[in-house]
């Protein structure tokens, strides 16, 4: 059997439509999770350095779980950036359900001025703070998996918030590393 040209392009034709079809409905096109920074708490000090605990109320309004990969952020206090890092995050986010992630952020003690509290205690002070960042997840489906591993499509949402500190707690002192 011989193929022609004109064979193979109307072959071409007809499974064209169809492998697109198959592609777009393989991806799913979840809506993101929504993300909302709740607070920002001091959970560990040196003397040299804090340790943030920045807490995230991640909602997933799909039907099918979310698979939680990796937070890119910053951290600004009093309008200047002290941190910027990433955080696995290896969960997943249940369908129609929401979780809270802690992420830390490791800032300079001397942001907090030259009074460091005591551990359960607290010191007043005016601090603002802003975090921006993105969160890389996987959708479901097999699809939407072979094009997340091969780096085509990696989908990520934004989220951003700010707010301010009035009063420091520590909640436990760390001995500084020599």
């Amino acid at each position: 059997m011989v193929i022609t040209r004109k064979v193979a392009c109307r072959t071409c034709t007809a499974i064209l439509p169809m492998l697109i079809v198959v592609f777009v409905a393989g991806c799913g096109f979840n809506t993101p999770p929504r993300i909302q920074v709740e607070k920002v708490s001091l959970v560990e000090a040196t003397a040299d350095r804090g340790l943030l605990e920045l807490e995230l109320h991640l909602e997933n309004p799909n039907t099918d779980p979310l698979e939680l990969e990796r937070f890119s952020y910053h951290v600004n206090i009093n309008g200047k950036r002290q941190f910027r890092g990433e955080w696995a995050a290896l969960r997943t986010l249940p369908s129609n359900g929401y979780a809270v992630i802690p992420i830390p952020a490791v800032i300079p003690i001397s942001t907090f001025g030259d009074t460091l509290p005591e551990p359960g205690s607290t010191v007043e002070m005016d601090l603002s703070w802003g975090i921006s960042g993105s969160l890389r997840y996987r959708e479901p489906g097999f699809i939407a998996d072979l094009l997340f591993d091969t780096g085509m499509r990696t989908p990520s949402v934004g989220f951003s918030g700010q707010g301010t500190m009035s009063e420091v707690a520590v909640t436990r002192l760390a001995e500084s590393p020599e």
